[in-house]
């Protein structure tokens, strides 16, 4: 509606100090039919959210002009509710000494309502009982679905150290798998082999693994809990040391080290000095430059070939452009600060070299266990969950630092049909959910008040891992 400066009671009002956006009677005269447009049409949306979110960002890009993102944010108010920014919570500089805390899950982190934080149920559980020297391991953390076995496999095989998977399934009222044919207990009895075939193959991780389900009523309103899923992942491991790495990535043996690789006691020393000291430990990604024309199959032979050929290897296939540094053309912001081409350089395996971070961006890193904060598990589906993730740690002043050897490959893979709808939004007149809360976040972290929403808040951050 048109901005009015009639002199009514209603007009007189306003919002955190900015001028009145349009008169009370145009603005209750669009909502009326804004609301009766959606009633008519509710029966046709099968993203339900997408209707709030629809309507919250026609007020979001109407005030931001107006007043930025605590105008915007006023949006999601109701009556009688209070928004995030008015969440009690204490004050975090990014100097502290120690880890931002959490939020506990209630009416005022999730915004009554808005961004629902998953209640996830265990399953089944499978340890390895291999023995390793917890003193100098590096866990890989890591989540999917349970479609995506294979690419767990892929880790496995490559990583002679833990690895900790959390698997995820939807499920209904009586616990059976939601939208999926197979049966739990055929879900169950095929993890189970496959632990056991991980188990008694030479060589591989030493696994841990924990399947969750969440009841569920609407897969596509309620999508993939993924940062719930990595925060349980973290609590799982033992390590000192965690790797927080996507399933579809496989990394370089001992962080692609030649040798006892980084159990060398001097080398451990600095590695584990390195990480204590608030560092967050940086390993380059790289992807094949052709990967998404090739057989799924194909390109899982050759990303296992170049992780096992270390650091000279790769360097070999990037110098003949068969790998590039992961999504490079599509969003250079993710991995760009990284600098892939001085790390390609750089022919000492034990030589570091920090980076700054900038906007956007998404490394995967090595973390000491003890100090990793939460993520934020109102992030779910696709999109910006990584991104804040790296940005709350650059926030609570956390050093980027390169590894000199370590790598991770992309195995090529079809893209999900969660990043699919996310493109969707991007391309769409409407923004993604995920968009809106990475909005607050970001305000939330540039005034020293961020606290990642999670279940687990009640246990101060470190306890327990």
């Amino acid at each position: 509606c048109n901005v009015r400066t009639e002199p009514d009671d209603h007009n007189k009002s306003r919002i955190d100090g900015h001028p009145p956006l349009c008169s009370s009677k145009n603005l209750y005269r669009s909502s009326v039919l804004v609301l009766l447009g959606l009633i008519l049409l509710s029966p046709f949306v099968l993203l339900k959210r997408d209707i709030v979110y629809t309507v919250v960002n026609e007020y979001v890009s109407i005030s931001s002009s107006e007043g930025g993102v605590d105008l915007g944010r006023r949006a999601l108010e109701r009556p009688g509710s209070r928004t995030a920014a008015t969440t009690t919570s204490t004050s975090t500089s990014a100097s502290a000494s120690a880890p931002a805390d959490c939020s506990p899950v209630n009416t005022e982190s999730t915004v009554d309502g808005f961004f629902e934080v998953p209640t996830l149920e265990t399953l089944g559980a499978w340890t390895s009982e291999r023995a390793l020297d917890l003193e100098r391991s590096v866990s890989i953390v890591t989540q999917l679905s349970v479609d995506r076995l294979n690419m767990l496999e892929n880790q496995c095989r490559s990583w002679d150290d833990a690895l900790v998977a959390v698997i995820y399934v939807p499920v209904d009222d009586k616990k059976e798998p939601y939208g999926i044919k197979s049966k739990l207990i055929d879900i169950q009895r095929s993890i189970d082999s496959f632990f056991s075939v991980m188990e008694s193959t030479p060589n591989t991780c030493a696994l841990r693994v924990e399947l969750v389900g969440q009841v569920i009523e609407d897969e596509r309103a309620q999508p993939y809990p993924i940062n719930a899923l990595r925060n349980r992942a973290m609590s799982l491991a033992q390590s000192p040391l965690v790797f927080v790495l996507d399933v579809d990535f496989v990394a370089s043996p001992r962080l692609g080290m030649p040798g006892d690789g980084y159990r060398d006691p001097e080398v451990w020393a600095r590695l584990m000095a390195l990480a204590s000291d608030r560092g967050a430990v940086v390993v380059p990604a790289f992807e094949l430059v052709d990967g998404h024309q090739m057989e799924a199959y194909i390109g899982e032979h050759l990303v296992k070939s170049l992780v096992t050929g270390g650091k000279a290897g790769l360097r070999k296939a990037y110098k003949q452009e068969l790998v590039g540094a992961f999504n490079a053309r599509d969003f250079e912001a993710g991995h760009g600060p990284t600098n892939t081409s001085r790390w390609i350089r750089s022919k000492d395996p034990h030589a570091v070299y920090k980076v700054d971070y900038q906007d956007k961006y998404e490394p995967f890193v090595v973390l000491a266990r003890t100090t990793a904060p939460a993520a934020d598990e109102r992030f779910v589906g696709y999109g910006a969950n990584k991104l804040m993730f790296v940005k709350s740690l650059e926030a609570a002043g956390f050093r980027f630092v390169v590894h000199g050897s370590g790598f991770v490959v992309h195995v090529p893979h079809p893209k999900t049909s969660m990043a699919n709808r996310f493109i969707a939004h991007r391309k769409g007149s409407s923004r993604d959910p995920m968009d809106v809360l990475r909005d607050i976040v970001e305000e939330e972290l540039a005034r020293g008040v961020f606290r990642p929403v999670t279940r687990g808040c009640e246990r101060e951050l470190g306890e327990g891992r």
